[in-house]
């Protein structure tokens, strides 16, 4: 009798995890897979018309470069933009190839990361947050930092001069956006309207 009530209490535990599992299996299964995000997904949802480059700077020391881009995006477009992760990648790209990179020693740390600014931060940062250009629309600034390293026995002396295109890409390096010379963009919202 009493291992009768032994094997009846395991019966019916048994019986409960495997009720159990079977219904969180179910509901795994039910539940409908997640879409990957694609660069075509991003290149459709966002207007690379609605984004504004708005400043760029670049700075130097014996052996490291780092570099600062900061956007502008029209806050509707931004709640979309946002929802966009990993695997994107915001990248400076650097006037030197990646083949002379590799040969001469050179090292560069990608931005994978970016920092959404207030106004006010944006402003300290010297954008002008009224201009024309932004046309009265909200808009949300953020800013992407990219450095680069060179090998203290580099065949090539640290040097920042060049052109300087910028892409948000994936990690094959398939671009979604590209501006070709940041300067120019920069220089042309910077010429625009009055403030």
């Amino acid at each position: 009798m009493k291992y009768r009530k032994i094997l009846v209490t395991i019966l019916i535990l048994t019986l409960t995890i495997i009720t159990g599992c079977s219904e969180t299996s179910e509901e795994q299964r039910s539940k409908p897979p997640e879409k990957a995000i694609t660069i075509d997904d991003m290149q459709d949802k966002i207007d690379i018309d609605n984004i504004i480059l708005t400043k760029f700077t670049k700075t130097m020391t014996a052996t490291k470069g780092d570099f600062s881009v900061i956007l502008a995006m029209k806050d509707t477009v931004y709640d979309e933009f946002q929802t966009i992760t990993t695997p994107y990648y915001y990248t400076i790209l650097l006037p030197i190839s990646i083949e002379n990179m590799v040969v001469e020693g050179v090292k560069s740390i990608p931005a994978q990361k970016l920092k959404k600014l207030t106004t006010d931060e944006a402003a300290k940062a010297g954008i002008k947050v009224n201009s024309q250009a932004f046309a009265g629309e909200p808009y949300t600034f953020f800013s992407i930092e990219q450095s680069v390293e060179w090998n203290p026995h580099s065949n090539s002396s640290p040097n920042l001069e060049g052109k300087y295109d910028f892409a948000i890409q994936n990690e094959d390096f398939v671009n979604a956006f590209y501006f070709s010379d940041i300067q120019l963009f920069v220089n042309g919202f910077n010429e625009k309207g009055t403030y």
